[in-house]
């Protein structure tokens, strides 16, 4: 589809989709500009791709990482995480806690792991269960 549409910019919230970007460009089968938004706050080495034409990353330190191993710096923004503005706005606890039939007085926590459950998920959740203490 990319090959077919030749849009004028590819832009990427995930390494992998970047480094296919990246590769079609470098073997000139896509023409676009390509642009990367780091959705972590570490830039680490997937993120690398030899065909940006604009990082846009979280942090001055993560821009500074990746200017000092030779990214130029007029390739860098500094943009911070892409965050739908409904979470910047304070939920009702209580309502909350109805909505999820959740113990309106326990202590309630979110256990988040990425979209592909990164870690050791279950294992944590047994060991958190079975604290003794709050």
């Amino acid at each position: 589809m990319l090959k077919r549409m030749q849009p004028d910019i590819c832009v990427a919230t995930h390494f992998l989709p970047a480094e296919i970007i990246g590769w079609l460009i470098a073997r000139q089968k896509l023409r676009a500009k390509h642009a990367i938004v780091v959705t972590d706050y570490d830039v680490h080495a997937l993120w690398l791709c030899r065909t940006v034409d604009r990082y846009y990353v979280a942090l001055e330190e993560s821009a500074e990482y990746i200017a000092r191993i030779g990214v130029p710096r007029e390739k860098l923004r500094i943009a911070g995480i892409p965050v739908d503005p409904a979470f910047a706005v304070p939920a009702d606890r209580v309502a909350a806690r109805k909505h999820f039939s959740l113990d309106l007085e326990a202590p309630t926590l979110l256990v988040s792991a990425g979209g592909e459950g990164v870690g050791p998920i279950e294992r944590i959740v047994r060991e958190l269960l079975a604290m003794q203490k709050p």
